[in-house]
């Protein structure tokens, strides 16, 4: 297993990346993360007994003589940013464009995640002092 940098994992901060299937070039998992989360799945799979659509996945494709690929969609997030992001991704291509995705929590739990990052009081409060910027 290969690990990120740390000067890498500096600069990265949050991100949000896929996991995609080598066999048919498919995204199976996306996942947001710092440090090397992103690197974590194919360890666990390897060593932990648990049956998980996402695990069982990685195995599958382990058991194949391949390697998981990882690609890392965008960097440089905080944490709040970065979960909002999964989310449209997930609700994106779960939804709309119906991936077979295995992550646990669905694309359609977006508005959840909304919630409890923006709540009504804090966002009118972004926006207020946008539009005083503005003026």
């Amino acid at each position: 297993m290969i690990y990120l940098e740390k000067e890498i994992k500096k600069e990265l901060g949050y991100y949000v990346y896929a996991l995609i299937d080598p066999r048919y070039h498919e995204v199976f998992y996306i996942g947001k993360g710092h440090n090397n989360r992103i690197k974590i799945h194919e360890k666990y799979a390897m060593k932990i007994d648990k049956d998980t659509p996402k695990l069982n996945r990685i195995r599958e494709i382990k058991d194949a003589g391949k390697d998981v690929l990882e690609y890392i969609i965008v960097a440089g997030l905080d944490e709040k940013t970065a979960m909002l992001i999964e989310a449209s991704f997930l609700e994106l291509l779960k939804n709309k464009y119906q991936f077979d995705l295995k992550n646990k929590i669905k694309g359609c739990e977006k508005n959840a995640v909304f919630d409890l990052l923006f709540k009504k009081e804090e966002l009118e409060k972004k926006l207020t002092k946008i539009k005083n910027k503005r003026n």
